[in-house]
């Protein structure tokens, strides 16, 4: 009870306090922090089998007489433009694993900014920072977070992704067909039927994993948020320098969010257009369907939801603020007028000061906020989740148009 302002805020803002673990198991939580690890990975699987080819064909084009340099002025060109026509695809997949580095942005402020503004009496009310009920608060629903993080309908998440991929996939191994490289180049083909079997059954279903768990962590953290939101008491702080009230960090997590699920839906937007040859028409409509039945509430829920509780508090707490202002100006007046009815011409001196004071302080006067970011912030949030909704749906149109000429 006696110790120092001070040193309870150096103790509390200790790591173990303050971070909110989002991934139910530590192998999760190696995996994102290691993602580069996987993208160096998935670009050697790619390029291997091309370099065997290329060492493989240089190698025989030499031992038949041909010179190294003429190789690769000529038929070295021609095997890699082979290759080519899977570029736009490799990068594609290439740049999903880019998903982890925006999702690691947003884990590590979700934990910090809520900390941060239930420290401050922002989140939980104007508590001071060594209040023992705000810290079993913040403790309380730090233990709400894990439960649900390790809730099992997490892997609903991961089954729903599963089950889009598998129509592609089967319909691809059909048409393609098992060993058709080793038909077709014999041993070094081989090589590319690997590949092959390591995208279909390896590489897709650990991204497919992965992006399932990431989605569930942002769905349950979001829902967090918003209870957070709804269920405590919010304090806005008009006169903020963040012109916010105090709440631009939370509203730099909402545009983290927004910008990593409007990538992930920009990418499947991709997929569902016509720069995806790989998959027929009735796969990308099927695909854009089931993004509007299953990605768009998701979106909302993630995204859409938490922001919109937060918008409803800070409205809220802007109606009060103007009743309070308002019915001090009224007394005020009242008190202006009995001074000037009683001759008290000093006294309605000073109740006029006071009253051009408050009158300063209202909300139209000093800009109430409303929204966690002002500005180039709100700009970015507004355009990313207008691409979220709108990608897809402009994917599938797209492909209505080529497919109907």
């Amino acid at each position: 009870m006696g110790t120092p302002a001070a040193a309870v805020s150096t103790t509390t803002r200790a790591p173990a306090v303050a971070s909110l673990r989002l991934l139910a198991f530590k192998f999760e939580e190696a995996a994102f922090d290691r993602w580069y690890v996987f993208l160096v990975l998935f670009v050697v699987t790619l390029v291997t089998p091309v370099a065997i080819r290329l060492v493989s064909d240089g190698v025989s084009w030499v031992v038949a007489g041909g010179s190294l340099s003429s190789y690769f002025n000529g038929e070295a060109a021609k095997r890699l433009s082979a290759d080519a026509a899977a570029l736009p695809g490799f990068a594609w997949a290439a740049a999903i694993l880019l998903t982890p580095w925006l999702f690691n942005r947003w884990r590590r402020t979700v934990g910090p900014t809520v900390y941060r503004l239930t420290q401050s009496g922002r989140l939980l009310g104007p508590t001071a920072p060594s209040d023992l009920e705000s810290k079993e608060t913040y403790l309380q629903l730090q233990t709400d977070l894990r439960r649900a993080v390790l809730s099992p309908r997490r892997y609903l998440f991961v089954a729903a992704g599963f089950v889009l991929f598998l129509a592609p996939a089967v319909r691809l191994a059909l048409t393609i067909g098992l060993f058709s490289y080793t038909r077709r180049l014999g041993a070094v083909g081989l090589v590319y039927d690997l590949r092959t079997l390591l995208l279909v059954l390896v590489w897709a279903p650990v991204l497919l994993y992965f992006l399932g768990i990431g989605a569930w962590s942002m769905y349950v953290t979001s829902r967090y948020l918003e209870r957070l939101v709804e269920e405590t008491d919010v304090t806005v702080q008009p006169n903020h320098p963040d012109h916010c009230g105090g709440w631009a960090p939370l509203g730099g997590v909402f545009i983290s969010c927004g910008l990593t699920v409007a990538f992930v839906v920009a990418l499947f937007a991709i997929g569902v257009s016509p720069l995806n040859t790989f998959i027929d028409s009735a796969l990308k409509f099927a695909g854009a369907a089931g993004f509007i039945v299953f990605g768009l509430p998701l979106v909302e829920s993630i995204v859409v939801a938490p922001l919109r509780a937060l918008h409803v508090q800070m409205v809220a707490a802007k109606e009060r603020y103007e009743d309070a202002v308002a019915a001090r100006l009224s007394a005020l007046e009242v008190q202006v007028l009995a001074s000037l009815d009683a001759g008290a011409l000093e006294h309605a001196k000073e109740s006029q000061a006071e009253l051009e004071i408050v009158r300063s302080l209202y909300p139209t006067q000093q800009g109430y906020p409303t929204w966690p970011f002002t500005g180039r912030a709100s700009a970015s949030f507004i355009s990313a989740q207008a691409l979220s909704i709108l990608g897809p749906v402009a994917g599938a149109l797209w492909q209505a148009i080529v497919a109907s000429r």
